[in-house]
């Protein structure tokens, strides 16, 4: 359950965006959506190996940007 303190629109509109960074700096949006549909363990590893080449790939096109 979750107070919220405060007079008018304003302090509703806070705290709103206050449980919105919250919840996505907690990653419970992302883990409710993973678990959403069932992935076998196989195709969890493949895709977690895709993103780490594409984030390798970024960051060496950043390097080869700044050289």
């Amino acid at each position: 359950m979750v107070h919220v303190v405060g007079d008018g629109p304003e302090a509703l509109t806070k705290a709103m965006r206050k449980l919105k960074k919250r919840i996505m700096n907690d990653g419970i949006l992302q883990l409710q959506r993973d678990r959403q549909y069932y992935q076998k363990p196989s195709e969890i590893k493949r895709e977690k190996k895709k993103q780490g080449i594409a984030r390798a790939k970024k960051l060496q096109k950043e390097n080869e940007r700044r050289s």
